[in-house]
């Protein structure tokens, strides 16, 4: 009986102490126990949990190191020692879930790029959650590894820029004191004569663009700088002379005068500039490693200048005296329009640079290299109303039957272009941008350099020509740039 009570006794005791020494499921069933080799290697990370199970007073806990599992919704359950006397850590069972802590995303994947390809905080935001936006972790800046992702983006940028200044010749001269007729005499210029500057324009530019696979993807730009119309206009009511500047058929300086004492009248000339272009491109990830990446791209560009010089010059008879009789108006129009089509295939660059958590740096350069469809239409009026009839003839002041028309050359240009900027992510969605953009064309045509001041005044009014065929027309070419300031907004998806 002794012996049975004693064997009984001794068999749950065994019992109990495999019991402790082997964990357990959840479910009851024994969980597989680490051997030696098996500790060595569990990560230094991996997360423990304290049951609280006391060790026996005989057997003291040996330290371990432990690290981190990976975060997500599964992890194997395993008991192991634990350092803290008297307690034991075990990790979680299968059915068990970590909290998901944000994880960096891969630079150039998914939101993690810059100006819709490589922007923003490149490897900086944090994990997804379905009911919430991504969130930056600070102090992840700069982490992540390279490639790039699948998504798409929209940008729209209010545009602040201005172009080269259009030269014209004199059109205009306040003299001195002279005859009612042409005459060297002293005289003044009061418009004409340099650089028009035609001031700030504002425009937008609107970008889309996608990823097609890892590494590939396409854009399309369009940009347009609003049209925008540059007038100067002087009024007489005869105190002073008012005469247009040319150079006769003797090659000497002259002026028109087209009003003095006896009549009144008004000048007015206007300058319009109109800029807008579309491109598309395929570009490719060329290199894009931790806080810095580069994409190269190849596509298509077009641009389009319009631009016009509208001179008018009216003035009334009120006076006997200037050889007219009284009562008549006369108005002579000049119309100088020009339009230049560039269109060509370019290559370039596009860099990113994370500066800090959600701010990057960007640059890049594109060269389109192709032709340039240069039109040019020459138009002039005169209208005099005398007696009651009202009689149109061809021919302005500058623009004359020997030059007017429309006229067409197709030439090479050059059209590079280049822009820095600055991202920051507002949200992973959401990026706000500003830079600054300069854009070349190194050849156009424009409507003041269109202008032959030589002229044969003997076919004023309808009148026949006597002498040199002037004004005539030479096609004269020069370059262009615009420049600028640009701030938007960029939305992906």
């Amino acid at each position: 009986m002794k012996k049975a009570i004693f064997s009984s006794t001794m068999t749950m005791l065994v019992v109990g102490a495999l019991a402790y020494g082997q964990p357990s499921r959840s479910d009851g069933t024994p969980a597989p126990r680490l051997q030696d080799d098996e500790r060595s290697s569990v990560p230094a990370h991996v997360p423990m949990v304290d049951v609280g199970l006391p060790y026996p007073a005989e057997q003291p806990p040996a330290p371990i190191t432990i690290s981190t599992l990976p975060y997500g919704p599964r992890a194997h359950a395993t008991t192991v020692e634990s350092p803290t006397a008297g307690r034991a850590i075990r990790r979680l069972s299968d059915d068990e879930v970590i909290p998901s802590k944000p994880q960096p995303i891969p630079q150039g994947s998914g939101e993690g790029t810059a100006g819709g390809i490589m922007g923003g905080c490149m490897g900086c935001l944090g994990g997804h959650d379905h009911d919430h936006e991504k969130v930056i972790q600070g102090d992840e800046c700069c982490e992540g590894g390279c490639g790039c992702g699948q998504f798409a983006w929209i940008d729209g940028q209010w545009l602040h820029w201005r172009v080269k200044g259009s030269q014209q010749p004199p059109l205009l001269n306040l003299i001195a004191q002279a005859p009612c007729s042409c005459g060297n005499v002293d005289a003044v210029t009061i418009d004409g004569g340099g650089t028009r500057n035609m001031g700030w324009f504002d425009g937008a530019r609107f970008t889309a663009g996608m990823w097609l696979c890892d590494c590939w993807g396409v854009e399309t730009s369009y940009m347009v700088l609003a049209s925008k119309t540059i007038q100067n206009s002087f009024t007489s009511n005869g105190g002073f002379l008012l005469g247009i500047p040319f150079i006769d058929n003797k090659g000497q300086e002259n002026n028109a005068i087209i009003m003095c004492p006896q009549q009144q009248g008004s000048f007015r000339s206007e300058s319009t500039t109109r800029l807008w272009g579309v491109e598309a491109n395929v570009f490719h990830s060329g290199c894009d490693c931790k806080c810095w990446g580069c994409n190269w791209l190849l596509g298509f560009r077009y641009l389009q200048l319009d631009e016009s010089l509208d001179i008018l010059n009216k003035a009334h008879v009120w006076a006997v005296g200037c050889g007219m009789p009284v009562g008549t108006d006369i108005a002579l129009a000049d119309d100088f329009a020009t339009r230049n089509h560039f269109f060509g295939p370019q290559i370039g660059t596009r860099c990113d640079w994370n500066i800090c958590r959600c701010i990057s740096l960007n640059a890049g350069a594109k060269v389109a290299i192709g032709a340039v469809d240069e039109y040019i239409r020459i138009q002039g009026t005169n209208t005099c109303t005398c007696t009651g009839n009202n009689t149109v003839t061809p021919g302005g002041f500058f623009a004359q039957p020997t030059n007017i028309g429309s006229y067409h050359h197709t030439d090479f240009c050059v059209v590079p272009e280049c822009r820095v900027g600055l991202d920051w992510a507002i949200t992973c969605r959401i990026h706000a941008n500003i830079g600054y953009s300069f854009l070349y064309m190194s050849e156009v045509v424009r409507p003041g350099d269109q202008i032959d001041r030589h002229v044969n005044i003997s076919q004023l009014a309808g009148g026949a020509l006597v002498g040199a065929a002037n004004p005539h027309f030479d096609r004269q070419t020069t370059d262009f740039f615009a420049h600028g300031l640009d701030v938007g907004l960029e939305f992906r998806f």
